[in-house]
């Protein structure tokens, strides 16, 4: 038997836009299409460049400074080194999120939502075709239609 697919918490929590989408099978879509977004070949450089050199760093340490006690103890070794991964790991996460969640933002786009591709900001009320938050131009279809009378 099939397992009905649905969007799980962390799906939410990596690209919090998808809450946006009418219909659940319009939010998978846009998930599935911004999954096979490639990073850039320099967010993986970059990542590993700082975790090699926070390894290396950590080992000098350990290497020129005076012996302690603390640093002959393997569990320490192990943390500091996981001190060290903890922000390329971050770095990461930080860089490979926004491409996608770019590409949900125009899906949204697509689909009639008035929000900016580039910063997310909800465009609703908008006069003019250009982001408040970011200065990005949109297409004018967003815009609210115009009428000719005043309120009140």
């Amino acid at each position: 038997m099939l397992k009905e697919a649905r969007l799980s918490p962390f799906h939410y929590y990596f690209v919090p836009e998808l809450r946006l989408f009418k219909s659940i099978g319009a939010a998978m879509e846009s998930w599935e299409q911004a999954k096979t977004i490639r990073p850039p070949r320099r967010i993986a450089v970059v990542c590993l460049a700082i975790a090699l050199l926070g390894v290396l760093a950590y080992c000098l340490a350990l290497l020129y400074l005076p012996p302690l006690r603390w640093l002959q103890e393997s569990r320490y070794v192990a943390v500091g080194v996981f001190v060290v991964l903890l922000p390329a790991a971050y770095l990461a996460f930080r860089l490979l999120r926004e491409p996608m969640r770019r590409v949900v933002r125009g899906d949204l786009q697509a689909a009639g939502v008035p929000i900016c591709i580039q910063c997310g900001y909800d465009l609703r009320g908008q006069t003019i075709a250009r982001c408040p938050e970011c200065g990005q131009p949109f297409e004018e279809k967003l815009l609210p239609e115009k009428t000719d009378r005043l309120p009140g």
